[in-house]
């Protein structure tokens, strides 16, 4: 399959799983209970299979996009990335539906096409790239009713990740930048990882930046993180949901903040690189778009509001499959923003080396 293919066709296998939502809430609603012993074997992370993006392998972040031919890329600094849930389909009917089953070829396929070539490609230019295949949650078990099994689902899936992490330290860093880039799920996980190893931790001098995009950050949540105020901070993060301009939570959403929405969280702009004050940047400070592997200069604005960020759409005839989600852009997260992530993750870390941390 082309590199064309994997944007191409991502839009109806999303399609495919909303088809079949009905069917994976009937499943949480009768399953009884998360087993571990029945989980799916576990990764291996001396293997390079088991590594969705890594420098010692060709892969899809290796995949420059238009207009990146002749930049200069860094080699000082590294980037863990933690892609965002893809395991979403309701078969098979077996317990690995709770968590991904990483000898799953098709699934591991469109991860790497769509998820490591879509937005993990977007910091290729900023360092080595490291993203760790993991035994995921299944999208419904957001939703799940036995919150024993989901937390237990969810842990599994952080263990994958946190073991993956350590291997990286202990084999590849040698004490090198670090930049930690996640999306939806892969920020969950990402969360727990910076509290766990960077949080007034001696591995924080080594941090240029998390980007915690696409799940709230609540305030308070780090001691000694702060979010960015500047497109040069380092030791920062930077985190947004972005919707559509207008969108204001129904009362139900309110009732599941860990998914979308929570007025008592962070937000940043992604073309200003401030966060937590009201804040509005016109469409022409936006570098472009990636989308079917073309740049759109110019797509969307963005706006900070009440914790999370609002998007106008500037760009006639940039595809766009987000409409079955009304004012939810949370699939174009990275989308919108790709060359200004991009930029600024090299800008954070020439200002980390300069500093000499």
């Amino acid at each position: 399959m082309s590199i064309l293919s994997q944007f191409i066709l991502f839009p109806f296998v999303l399609v495919i799983c909303l088809l079949f939502t009905s069917c994976g809430l009937v499943w949480l609603a009768t399953a009884t209970s998360f087993d571990p012993k029945e989980a799916p074997p576990a990764p291996h992370y001396d293997d390079l299979y088991y590594w969705a993006a890594h420098p010692n392998k060709q892969d899809c972040s290796d995949t420059l996009p238009p207009n990146t031919e002749k930049e200069q890329r860094q080699t000082e600094a590294d980037i863990f990335y933690i892609y965002p849930t893809l395991h979403g389909t309701p078969f098979p009917l077996k317990n690995d539906r709770w968590n991904a089953n990483l000898a799953d070829k098709r699934l591991n396929d469109w991860i790497d096409r769509v998820c490591v070539g879509g937005q993990a490609s977007a910091f290729s230019a900023a360092g080595r790239i490291f993203a760790p295949r993991y035994r995921e949650v299944h999208s419904f078990v957001y939703e799940a009713i036995n919150k024993k099994s989901k937390e237990a689902a969810f842990d599994l899936a952080y263990q994958d990740v946190k073991t993956a992490f350590e291997y990286y330290l202990k084999h590849e860093n040698n004490g090198r930048p670090i930049i930690i880039a996640t999306h939806s799920q892969g920020t969950n996980h990402g969360l727990r990882l910076l509290k766990e190893f960077f949080d007034e931790k001696p591995l924080y001098k080594q941090l240029v930046a998390a980007y915690l995009v696409g799940m709230p950050v609540p305030k308070g949540y780090f001691k000694q993180l702060k979010p960015s105020q500047s497109p040069t901070e380092t030791g920062v993060f930077c985190t947004w949901r972005t919707f559509r301009k207008g969108f204001k939570p129904e009362k139900s959403w309110v009732k599941i903040p860990d998914i979308l929405y929570s007025a008592d969280s962070h937000v940043t702009n992604p073309l200003t690189w401030r966060s937590d004050v009201v804040e509005y940047a016109p469409a022409s400070a936006n570098l472009g778009g990636y989308v079917l592997r073309k740049q759109y200069k110019n797509c969307a604005d963005a706006q900070t509001y009440n914790g999370f960020l609002w998007a106008n759409l500037h760009v006639v005839g940039m595809p766009l499959w987000t409409g079955m989600q009304t004012s939810n852009f949370h699939l174009m997260d990275y989308q919108f923003y790709y060359y200004n992530i991009r930029s600024n993750a090299v800008e954070r870390v020439g200002a980390f080396l300069k500093k000499g941390n």
